[in-house]
């Protein structure tokens, strides 16, 4: 029989004490024998639920969304306390999240709100998986399998946390291996409660073991696809982002290859008008999603054109981009429904809370491209031919001329300038699934400007500047008050004011 394992909860010495504030709290103590009662703990405590959300709040801050006035505050009904809490990471307020959690308790949109919370209880799901499956009754292939997929989940968890809490890693002002990141954990037992951080390379350095580690074991088992389990397909994606991320091209494009040699460019050209009402993005039966998490939940407070009473929508900028002279951009009506100026992101299922986002096989066409351009930007002519062929394939099932007449092709120019063409492309294709935050920090962290209304008329400008401390996100103060090992970030101090007109 296999010994008893004593679980610790990491989440209460790294975030809160209060029970009640935990979205899922298994028993005390588990004693697990097979490979398959180890799987259904890992579904329970290594998966994030199909209807969790966990970092909505990302959303929120990168310029794909917009503040509209409520419609039904013409009724008498205006701003809910939930747009006032969203507002703070719209605008970009310092402490945000303490101010959400002070005004409405910690047990509120827990997730949303402090992603910290939610991914450091799923990496201890993977912690207690990968100590203990090979103690299981089962065969070798099944625990392989089970750790395979424990270790891409923990390399996920840690490259959103990462990418929340830290600098990025390819910021060319400031050392990675300087920066702070967030405290490594990777046992399921703790012993103490403090837990310093770790630096950003040092936590890219755990990431990189990690998916390098699923990707061995899950290629090594080539399961049959599951859309809600992780195979190898995504673990070989998820590699190819965090090499992107990384600056790393040759990795980057090695495994966003892999993934194109087995899946096709998925095509909107043919889509039928009348099909895009049923057609969404994020379902099970859309053969470009090769894994499916979370919930829709982290679009909630955006328009769907039939709510007169949510405060943000698409970005009319954004839908703008989507026009091209004598081009017809099939992703624009697949992706979004505009109704009274309103603009909709229907990615998704609304009538399902459960799976509202995942891992695209289109995505590693648009890394291989990036990667090729940051060859052919470094001197290399050939990566720049092959890129160039990619990035037109790509467009060819984007958009249809409006006259009948053949799409001309994006013509050769500079790295700098196909780049350009590129990174629009990726903007368009990715919105609204949890990249375009991530995008804009590791392109530079570039100055925003946005527009909130408070009473229909009136406008406020709010900025956030080139590299703004805001573009690494506060760790919530409940954290670093009952740890006292974490540092807290630099943020800025006060409240971000509107600035003048």
């Amino acid at each position: 029989m296999m010994k008893k394992i004593n679980i610790l909860w990491i989440i209460v010495g790294l975030c809160w004490a209060c029970d009640d504030f935990l979205s899922k709290t298994p028993p005390d103590e588990v004693t697990p024998e097979s490979t398959k009662s180890f799987s259904e703990l890992l579904l329970y405590e290594g998966y994030l639920a199909e209807n969790e959300y966990v970092d909505n709040m990302t959303y929120y801050m990168d310029d794909d969304v917009e503040n509209i006035f409520p419609q039904s505050s013409f009724l008498g009904s205006g701003y809910k306390d939930e747009h006032l809490w969203q507002k703070l990471f719209y605008t970009w307020q310092p402490l945000a999240v303490d101010q959400v959690l002070e005004d409405k308790g910690s047990t509120y949109n827990a997730g949303g709100y402090v992603p910290w919370k939610n991914y450091y209880e799923c990496i201890l799901g993977c912690n207690l998986i990968l100590k203990y499956v090979d103690e299981s009754t089962g065969t070798d292939e099944d625990k392989n399998y089970l750790k395979g997929q424990a270790y891409f989940l923990r390399a996920f968890y840690y490259f959103q946390l990462v990418n929340i809490y830290g600098w990025p890693y390819n910021d060319k002002k400031s050392d990675p291996s300087v920066n702070l990141g967030v405290p490594i954990i990777t046992q399921p037992e703790i012993g103490e409660l403090v837990f310093p951080r770790n630096t950003v390379a040092e936590v890219y350095k755990l990431i990189v073991e990690d998916i390098e580690n699923a990707v061995l074991l899950l290629d090594k088992e080539q399961r049959e696809a599951v859309k809600y389990r992780v195979t190898y397909l995504p673990a070989h994606l998820l590699a190819s982002r965090i090499y992107l991320y990384m600056n790393n091209w040759k990795e980057a494009l090695k495994h966003a290859r892999y993934v194109m040699e087995r899946k096709s460019l998925c095509d909107y050209t043919g889509v039928a008008e009348g099909d895009y009402e049923t057609k969404y993005v994020f379902r099970e039966g859309n053969e470009d999603i090769i894994w499916l998490f979370g919930s829709r939940r982290n679009w909630w407070g955006y328009s769907d054109a039939s709510s007169l009473s949510d405060a943000f929508m698409a970005s009319s900028k954004l839908y703008a981009c989507f026009e091209e002279d004598g081009l017809t951009d099939k992703r624009k009506d697949y992706f979004f429904f505009l109704k009274d100026n309103l603009i909709s992101v229907k990615k998704y299922n609304k009538n399902s809370i459960n799976y509202g986002q995942g891992f695209r096989a289109t995505e590693a066409y648009l890394n291989a491209i990036e990667a090729l351009l940051m060859q052919y930007k470094e001197g290399d002519k050939g990566a720049g031919d092959e890129a160039l062929e990619l990035l037109n394939d790509f467009r060819r099932t984007r958009y249809v001329s409006r006259d009948g007449t053949v799409q001309p092709d994006v013509e050769m120019g500079t790295a700098d300038e196909l780049l350009d063409i590129y990174k629009l492309e990726r903007r368009k294709e990715l919105c609204f699934e949890g990249q375009r935050w991530f995008d804009l920090r590791r392109y530079g962290m570039p100055r925003l400007e946005r527009v909130w209304t408070p009473d229909g008329t009136t406008q406020e400008v709010y900025v956030l500047e080139e590299s703004d401390p805001m573009y690494v996100q506060d760790i919530p103060s409940m954290v670093t008050d009952l740890n006292p090992g974490i540092e807290p970030n630099k943020s800025l101090s006060g409240q971000r004011l509107p600035v003048s007109l």
